[in-house]
């Protein structure tokens, strides 16, 4: 069989997908830690019950995107009222690694093979290698990441390490 699995790139794209997720909650809880605003309250003040956000976050489930603005606005709303902190950045949410995982997400949707992909950005082996505190992380939630994901992740990994071992002196 090939180093490239027939669903690897599927399932790194459904992997890169739960990383983004997590990394949105997370920055998001951070947020509303940041100006001591609870899950509940969270939830309350956007209309919803109160283990809403807490659900989002265990479970990372892929918010609506009205429903983010309407989280994001009520962080807004209850840290302006009850904070010092009324300003709350929306790079806070969306930073620079969020986007570089998302930018490579998209790159396997249009290049379609991992092998491709990694010829073609060498940075990447450092991006994968980066990769792996969101996978760890993400095999620690309950019925998240499959086993086929990790797999998929671990056998990029190898041949990145190999590739950059060869090719960049790692």
């Amino acid at each position: 069989m090939s180093n490239n699995e027939p669903n690897d790139t599927e399932l790194l794209q459904s992997l890169l997908n739960k990383i983004i997720l997590y990394r949105i909650t997370r920055n998001m809880d951070k947020v509303i830690k940041d100006r001591n605003i609870t899950h509940a309250e969270l939830s309350g003040n956007t209309g919803r019950s109160g283990n809403w956000f807490n659900k989002i976050f265990n479970g990372l489930e892929d918010m609506r995107l009205s429903t983010f603005i309407k989280a994001y606005v009520a962080v807004l709303k209850i840290s302006g009222n009850e904070s010092k902190h009324n300003d709350v950045e929306i790079t806070s949410v969306f930073d620079e690694e969020l986007f570089r995982i998302t930018s490579v997400s998209l790159d396997l949707s249009i290049i379609d093979n991992i092998d491709d992909l990694l010829s073609s950005d060498k940075d990447l082996y450092d991006f994968f290698f980066g990769l792996k505190v969101y996978v760890e992380a993400l095999k620690g939630l309950r019925d998240v990441v499959t086993p086929n994901e990790t797999d998929a992740y671990y056998r990029v990994l190898e041949r990145v390490s190999h590739d950059g071992r060869n090719n960049n002196g790692f």
